[in-house]
């Protein structure tokens, strides 16, 4: 009515005007009296339709209560019995909603309620008619009887109008049956009678749908109930941007309803429970961060909203239609497809979180009188209450003098008896309450039977709005904890009541415990004191790593702020058989319920991210704070106890590795961050660039590489079920970066399975037997005051020893590239490279590599059961102990190659001239090589397979080039053997498989450096990722070798039997 005085003041103002004209311009009297006339019945008409809408809205008036703060609510209106009948025989309503497996995408738009302020109603209007867009208003009857103009305005512009409940914020979910026909009904008539048109559609938000609210709606004439997905209710607070609107907008797929909130803010269906910390900052996770966040999210003007939402259809050429377009759903096909949607999963509560000493009591199986009378007295005796768990066998006469005595009632389901499918625990469940409802009890729980099939129940109660119920019955009395007995445990039932009382616990019914929980009980002063005394100053390690030499990766992710991205990782891992760790924090934790359900149902981990901030500092107690809270609501919501704390090195304090030690828990950090920085707008087109920043990242066995899954803007708006940049990154990098790590055979495409990586959790790997620690052994093999050599008395005999242990190289012969030796001593080196004369070879690998190239030399060798000598080049060995681990623990000898390729020759330019090493030289080259043996002692000094020693006394001379003085230092610091060869096969430039083949079948062109491969053959090839053919052709060589007869050893098998002497001349 908010335009009806100002058109009635326009209307008399006309009819005067046009009165003076007439009389101005000489009209004939009956003239004017035909005027008058009209003038009079136009009047008449006005006052009439005036007065009707007077007992129209004083009917609805008397219906609806207007509190102080302008809110309205619905007085209790008694329902006839012809619509009780009529619910009766209903059947339920359709229902009309998006539509997600089509190849178009559509969009129908739902404005719901009516703005307060008329101008932004009405610029919508012009909007919508600039757009082109037809749309439909879910006018709440409320409304309706102030805004008839609007709705004739609605009318006049082509748009549609459907019903909204009353006020448009009931929960028809939480009233009973009665009442929520009566509401549909009074909301149906009411519309009906001020939009003059008959209304069969109804829409109301935070409304969930069973089967008899369905049934309802059938009943009170809607023929088809709207039901969009809740990603798409938008509000003051959905857009801040036309940007986000158009981000939200290209993320659309299929035929979707999309409801805009005239009025206020949108109100999901279903929300997390409301948790609370005790300590004094209620929202104690409001990291940083998530501050920035919220106050991003500033309230725009909901025209505004429209206006960037409808700019961004029609930017992307999105289809306009009708809701009657999107077609209608049947009930039972509806809530079937809820019902398989792991994500509407109800939370059980098996206690309530709450610092007040409360205890709830439930007490089932009560069918008679004297069995209610017995329970009763025990309560009474203690002033105790209770709630009743009945089913469709207790007497309705019991039920009402329950709820008379004040005790609660909640629902056992129709039968007393445990659900073991979802199909039949929402039979049970659903039936249950509508017993309750039609009797006007609203439950608000159902209590769960011994054996109910957990899962069945959470999705069922989530359907019917019901609080899915699992008492524990502690031993030992705790705030908040529940208690279900049978009807016939009046002892027990006394028992606990006495217990309660001697605690000064009040015993209440399930509903008070309800309203007075959501508090995490406080952790006191003196329980930190305790946990930091029994502590006693020890931390948890930080891990950037996890010490095992299985084949297998963590992937860790961060950052659970979309659950669309989150679940579109985790089922990506599925599908490949991996499970990845994620850690979330305690707002996470709280707002992130049913994706982290999901992850955890899929075999995913959940970790914890602790960060600091002004309510959780980083010392002792607010750590010790930070896990408490966090570890209860995970233990209350998930029925979890996460084990990891994930922390950022400058948060790995030492007061904070005390606490996660006192809390018994892991500290994790991260190898790598997988995403390249500067990529925040990577999209589709841009997915391959972004990869290509992170293309020299490599995996390693244990590493823990870390995914921020909210990098990515074009991310932001996605929806469960699509694919996500966040995904394809994922899988680009095991693509490129994992799959690569596996063996191929020249020519295959299929990777052999063993020599696959793993991406497994990070408590699954902790728990591995393969995982180690570090005990090295004490050393003096190798020392930099050893004087080995120098302790010899005479110099013919420290060249003796010299002569005797260098096995040298067939291309390492003149005086040239023997620098300090004369020539009688060089004809007394071994300059054949061979260490026997039988018929067994030696494959040598030198350098340092990655588990990229490593990994595969690994396999092939175990696949034909060799094992092989590796001289390490120790300078980046401490990034990747786990490999060496993995060497070693395969059989294989350890040697040193160095720490940082220090050769034992000085070379020109050129290498056609070599000298002898200065004094200087000589100081750095004997530091250089121990190190590098202290290195290797380190990580794999306690190793034995079969009894024997992993790491030898032996060296490799870089690029096999050797001086006197060289030599004389790599002895002298107690290296047994240096250990050159006579098959250098240059494998780090080789690029033709064939010819690689070829010639270590058959033996190399003749040349400087030519070889052929025979008895005693020590071959010399290379770790690193450019020699990728090694692996290949020992696939192929090693068979064909073996068939020839030859046998395979490690060098430090055969060294002893060497001799310098025998083999110098030949």
């Amino acid at each position: 009515m908010r335009k009806m005085k100002e058109q009635g003041k326009k209307s008399s103002a006309q009819k005067s005007d046009h009165k003076r004209y007439l009389l101005r311009h000489g009209e004939k009297t009956s003239t004017g009296m035909g005027v008058l006339i009209l003038v009079i019945a136009a009047a008449i008409c006005l006052l009439g339709w005036t007065a009707y809408r007077g007992v129209q809205i004083a009917r609805l008036s008397r219906k609806i209560d207007v509190h102080v703060d302008g809110t309205t609510s619905l007085k209790k209106q008694p329902v006839s019995g012809k619509l009780l009948a009529k619910y009766g025989k209903s059947a339920p309503s359709d229902l009309i909603t998006s539509k997600q497996a089509t190849k178009t995408v559509k969009v129908s738009l739902v404005f719901a309620g009516i703005n307060e302020d008329e101008e932004i109603d009405e610029h919508i209007l012009r909007l919508l008619k600039q757009y082109r867009i037809k749309a439909t208003f879910a006018v709440p009857a409320a409304h309706a009887r102030e805004n008839d103009v609007l709705l004739r305005e609605i009318a006049k512009n082509g748009q549609r109008v459907i019903g909204n409940g009353i006020t448009g914020k009931e929960n028809l979910g939480a009233m009973p049956l009665k009442k929520a026909l009566s509401t549909l009904q009074l909301a149906k008539q009411t519309l009906e009678s001020e939009s003059e048109r008959k209304i069969s559609k109804n829409y109301l938000m935070g409304t969930s749908w069973d089967s008899s609210l369905l049934q309802a709606a059938k009943a009170t004439g809607f023929d088809q109930v709207v039901v969009p997905d809740e990603s798409d209710l938008i509000d003051s607070k959905t857009f801040t941007s036309q940007q986000e609107a158009q981000n939200y907008v290209k993320h659309l797929d299929g035929h979707r309803i999309v409801v805009v909130k005239l009025d206020g803010l949108a109100d999901k269906t279903h929300q997390e429970p409301a948790i609370v910390a005790a300590t004094p900052a209620l929202d104690k996770q409001a990291d940083l961060r998530d501050q920035a966040a919220r106050k991003r999210k500033k309230e725009v003007e909901i025209d505004q909203v429209t206006k960037w939402l409808l700019a961004a259809l029609a930017k992307q050429k999105i289809a306009n239609v009708k809701l009657d377009d999107l077609g209608v759903e049947k009930s039972a096909s509806y809530i079937k497809a809820m019902l398989a949607d792991p994500s509407q999963e109800a939370v059980i509560y098996r206690y309530s979180l709450t610092n007040k000493k409360q205890l709830a009591l439930l007490v089932k199986g009560v069918d008679t009188t004297s069995e209610y009378e017995a329970v009763k007295h025990e309560l009474t005796a203690h002033q105790a209450s209770a709630s009743f768990v009945v089913n469709g066998t207790t007497p309705s006469q019991l039920v009402k003098r329950m709820t008379a005595d004040g005790y609660g009632i909640e629902t056992g389901g129709l039968a007393d008896k445990a659900s073991l499918t979802i199909a039949g625990a929402y039979q049970n469940i659903e039936k249950g309450k509508e017993a309750l409802t039609k009797n006007g009890y609203q439950p608000i729980a159902y209590v769960m039977h011994q054996g109910d099939n957990e899962t069945a129940v959470k999705r069922s109660c989530w359907q019917v709005s019901l609080i899915p119920v699992q008492a524990q019955n502690p031993a030992k009395l705790s705030r908040g904890a529940y208690y279900l007995y049978q009807a016939d445990q009046t002892k027990e039932i006394g028992e606990l009541l006495a217990k309660a009382d001697k605690g000064k616990y009040k015993v209440v019914k399930f509903s008070t415990i309800l309203k007075d929980s959501g508090t995490i009980p406080q952790l006191s002063r003196s329980k930190i004191a305790q946990l930091k005394k029994q502590n006693q100053g020890r931390q948890a390690n930080f891990l950037k790593y996890v010490p095992t030499t299985e084949q297998a990766v963590v992937f860790t992710f961060g950052n659970l702020s979309n659950q669309a991205v989150d679940l579109d990782v985790a089922q990506r891992l599925n599908k490949r058989g991996y499970q990845g760790t994620f850690f979330a924090s305690f707002d996470e934790l709280r707002t992130a319920g049913p994706a982290i359900s999901q992850l955890r149902q899929q075999g995913h981990e959940i970790g914890l991210v602790y960060a600091p901030n002004n309510q959780y500092k980083a010392d002792f107690t607010g750590t010790c704070e930070y896990l408490h809270d966090s570890l209860a609501y995970c233990k209350w919501r998930y029925d979890d106890q996460p084990k990891l704390v994930y922390l950022t090195g400058k948060n790995a304090k030492k007061a904070v590795l005390q606490a996660i030690h006192a809390y018994g828990m892991q500290a994790v950090g991260t190898t790598r961050s997988m995403i390249a920085s500067k990529t925040a707008a990577t999209d589709q087109s841009s997915l391959g660039k972004a990869a290509r920043k992170v293309a020299k990242v490599r995996f390693s066995r244990g590493s823990l590489d870390y995914f921020n899954l909210g990098y990515y803007r074009h991310d932001q708006g996605s929806r469960a079920g699509q694919k996500t940049i966040m995904g394809d990154m994922v899988m680009a990098m095991i693509r490129e970066h994992l799959d690569s790590i596996a063996y191929k055979a020249h020519g295959s495409k299929v990777t052999a399975p063993k020599s696959r990586y793993q991406i497994k959790t990070v408590s699954h790997l902790l728990a591995s037997p393969l995982v180690y620690r570090l005990n090295p052994p004490k050393q003096d093999k190798v020392t930099m005051n050893k004087d080995f050599l120098a302790n010899l008395k005479t110099p013919a005999e420290r060249f003796g020893y010299l002569k005797r242990h260098y096995v040298g190289s067939n291309f390492v012969v003149s005086r040239k590239k023997l620098p300090g030796f004369n020539d009688s001593e060089i004809a007394q080196l071994n300059k054949i490279g061979r260490l026997t004369d039988k018929k067994v070879l030696f494959l040598t690998f030198d350098d340092w590599g990655s588990d990229n190239s490593i990994n595969k030399i690994l396999y092939v060798l175990k696949k034909h059961h060799v094992k092989a000598t590796f001289f390490i080049l120790t300078q980046n060995v401490q990034y990747n102990p786990n490999l060496l681990r993995a060497i070693a623990l395969d059989g294989h000898e350890i040697a040193s190659h160095s720490n940082s390729h220090d050769q034992l020759a000085v070379a020109n330019k050129k290498h056609t001239a070599y000298r002898n090493l200065t004094k200087a030289e000589r100081l750095k080259l004997r530091k250089d090589l121990v190190k590098s043996y202290e290195k290797l002692n380190k990580y794999v000094g306690d190793v034995k397979v079969a009894g024997k020693p992993a790491l030898q006394p032996d060296f490799r001379p870089p690029t096999l080039e050797v001086s006197k003085a060289g030599l004389f230092e790599a002895f002298d610091v107690g290296f047994r053997y240096v250990i050159s060869g006579n098959v250098s096969t240059d494998d780090y430039a080789r690029k033709d498989y064939d010819k690689y083949v070829k010639e270590m079948r058959y033996g190399s062109p003749k040349s400087a450096g030519d070889f052929n491969v025979a008895s005693g053959s020590v071959i010399v090839m290379h770790s690193l990722e450019n020699a990728y053919l090694t692996p290949q052709m020992l696939d192929k060589m090693i068979p064909i070798w073996k068939k020839e007869g030859y046998k395979f050893a490690r060098v430090d098998e055969y060294t002893s039997d060497f001799s310098g002497r025998v083999m110098g001349g030949r």
